[in-house]
């Protein structure tokens, strides 16, 4: 991943921007009984980044960074990339909140 000082003073604004679908497993989320479940989820980020590779890295350490401060439980040990592209300069940023499933089955 570069450094900041490799960056700095470039106009992030040019830098390549990437949409990246993460998928998890087992997020504690708070049942209706009061106990919580476990629950796969998948989730969509914008990621501005050099290359695929860095944007990939970047949304999993910020998807990580948001499930502490929203204390949603401990982070997840499964969530990995289940797919990334770059986007077009005419294209809008995607971005989703949780999308939840029951852990036990693939929706």
């Amino acid at each position: 991943m570069p450094d900041y000082a490799a960056i700095q003073g470039q106009n992030l604004d040019r830098l390549p921007r990437f949409c990246v679908v993460l998928r998890g497993e087992y997020l504690s989320v708070p049942g209706d009984s009061g106990d919580d479940e476990q629950l796969g989820f998948y989730v969509v980020r914008t990621v501005a980044a050099g290359d695929q590779t860095t944007a990939e890295k970047l949304a999993l350490f910020d998807l990580e960074a948001e499930i502490r401060m929203k204390g949603m439980g401990p982070v997840p040990d499964t969530m990995e990339i289940d797919k990334s592209q770059r986007l077009d300069d005419d294209q809008d940023d995607v971005n989703s909140g949780f999308i939840l499933y029951p852990a036990e089955q693939t929706p």
